[in-house]
């Protein structure tokens, strides 16, 4: 313990200090006790005085509210319950939105609504109270929320209605039965044009009526026919279709085209089974047959009846036109009182004469016989160019192939009401 004259000692030193020395004005020196009314009331409910303040931003702006503390209550309070998904989400867009629940983005370009793929137990019993489809559901819900599209409801009842019924609509569209698809066609587009051509406009439609008299050799005629006009008319060619031109089934040609070899003869062959060597061969005696065409077509043309002068002003007209040196040549036996005979005598007129043990025709068979020209698919026409060069020009090269007119001629319908052997016996050398 510390002793009287201890006491007495300190109390001196403290006198003997000068008021004026530097240690008065330290901070720690002794400062007034406060007055009654300065000092801080009780606070009973141990609430925080504290206001809302503000702190700096680092990054530019206003400065940005900082909400205080939460008071804490007193001992003994109930406490307070936990707020459910849905009601911290409507919270949170509450303020900007005025309660409207909203999915999407607004006019900032702000989600206001960021559905996780796990679903929340909320939103789980929220759906699950409405229709047993909670995953298709909340799947429309998080695309929606992740959607440059605004959805806007008042409730997420409302919402999950809404999205009840569009995942229903999915759900009809994905399992909609649809009629099924055609199978793709067994032909190519000019195949197939080729088709239409012929079965519909064209003229082996014609052979559908009933007193229509057709065999398939005439089906593949037409083919040639076609193939024929539809190449002279791409190399910008003039032609007549003789069966247009001279009249229904014109004998003796089928095309007259504006060219040296003006006279086109299709003989058509596509038989299943047949070489591309043995159908050259076909067309080879076809072209050693062209004589007998000629004088067919000129029967039909020199006979002295309406008919024969009805051909003959055509084809009159036509060499006129074209200036085709052929064609003027054949007009120049027209007038002439030795050709344009009966059509009895023209058999007699039109034969060939022998001279010196040599078959020879006469000067008109003779000109259109050698103005004869037979079109052939391309991989005949080639085996022909390789080994009968020297009668190639009697031969018109078609674009296409013995097997593309194969597969032409399954695509087409038609039906033989006439059998082959009358065309055998009326053309033996057709096939």
């Amino acid at each position: 313990m510390r002793t009287h004259q201890a006491l007495q000692k300190k109390s001196s030193v403290k006198k003997a200090i000068a008021p004026d020395h530097a240690l008065s004005s330290r901070p720690f020196a002794a400062q007034r006790k406060p007055t009654e009314d300065q000092r801080k009331p009780e606070n009973k409910s141990l609430e925080s005085t504290l206001g809302e303040f503000a702190i700096h931003n680092p990054d530019g702006g206003s400065s940005l509210p900082v909400q205080p503390k939460r008071a804490i209550g007193r001992s003994g309070d109930r406490p307070e319950p936990e707020l459910s998904y849905l009601q911290k989400t409507n919270q949170a867009i509450g303020p900007r939105i005025q309660r409207v629940f909203t999915v999407g983005l607004g006019k900032k370009k702000e989600k206001y609504i960021n559905l996780s793929t796990s679903i929340p137990e909320d939103i789980r019993k929220e759906i699950r109270a409405r229709t047993p489809r909670v995953i298709k559901v909340y799947q429309v819900l998080r695309a929606w929320s992740k959607s440059t599209n605004t959805q806007n409801f008042d409730t997420w009842g409302e919402a999950i209605k809404a999205a009840i019924q569009e995942a229903s609509q999915n759900e009809r569209m994905s399992t909609r039965i649809h009629e099924p698809e055609p199978p793709p066609s067994p032909y190519t587009s000019s195949q197939q044009e080729e088709i239409d051509y012929l079965n519909t406009e064209g003229r082996t439609a014609e052979h559908m009526k009933d007193k229509a008299v057709w065999n398939e050799l005439k089906i593949h005629g037409q083919l040639g026919e076609h193939g024929h006009q539809q190449e002279l008319e791409n190399k910008g060619i003039l032609y007549e279709d003789a069966n247009n031109f001279l009249g229904y089934n014109a004998p003796g040609i089928d095309t007259l085209a504006n060219q040296k070899k003006a006279f086109g003869q299709s003989k058509m062959h596509i038989a299943e089974g047949m070489t591309v060597e043995e159908i050259a061969n076909h067309y080879i005696t076809h072209l050693d047959n062209s004589v007998t065409y000629a004088q067919t077509f000129l029967k039909s043309v020199l006979q002295d009846t309406p008919v024969g002068e009805k051909r003959r002003k055509s084809i009159k007209k036509t060499a006129k036109e074209w200036k085709n040196e052929t064609l003027t040549k054949l007009v120049e036996f027209f007038d002439s009182d030795e050709w344009v005979v009966p059509k009895n005598d023209l058999s007699d007129v039109l034969d060939s004469t022998v001279e010196n043990g040599k078959v020879k025709a006469v000067e008109p068979v003779k000109l259109v016989a050698e103005a004869m020209q037979f079109p052939v698919p391309s991989d005949v026409y080639d085996y022909l160019k390789t080994n009968f060069s020297s009668h190639i020009n009697s031969f018109y090269q078609l674009p296409h192939t013995v097997d593309w007119y194969r597969k032409v001629k399954l695509g087409m319908k038609y039906k033989i009401n006439k059998p082959i052997k009358t065309e055998e016996e009326k053309d033996a050398d057709y096939v």
